[in-house]
């Protein structure tokens, strides 16, 4: 499976709201993954508005298509190594302060 989302070119996850406010758990492991990743999600309220310019954000269904069709390798692994420090223990460590 890993290996498989890391040779992927891209990944989509929408959410399951079109304001982007209800965040999947799948965004976490294309994040990991390394392969670029195309989102509505709202990174600030998922607690990682550092990633912001570093993912495809798409405002709706019709940027996809534009999206998909332009060069997106600058933006493969980008996050992968941003991601380590979003272990349970890190996370935890931050909200419980």
């Amino acid at each position: 499976y890993w290996d498989l989302l890391h040779s992927a070119y891209a990944t989509i996850c929408p959410t399951e709201s079109s304001f982007g406010d209800f965040i999947p758990a799948k965004l976490f492991e294309y994040l990991a993954a390394g392969p670029t990743v195309i989102t509505n999600c709202n990174l600030n309220r998922a607690g990682i508005k550092e990633i912001e310019g570093k993912i495809v954000k798409y405002r709706d269904i019709k940027d996809i298509k534009d999206i998909l069709s332009s060069d997106l390798s600058s933006y493969h692994n980008i996050v992968r190594q941003m991601m380590k420090k979003h272990t349970h223990i890190n996370r935890y460590s931050e909200l419980f302060r």
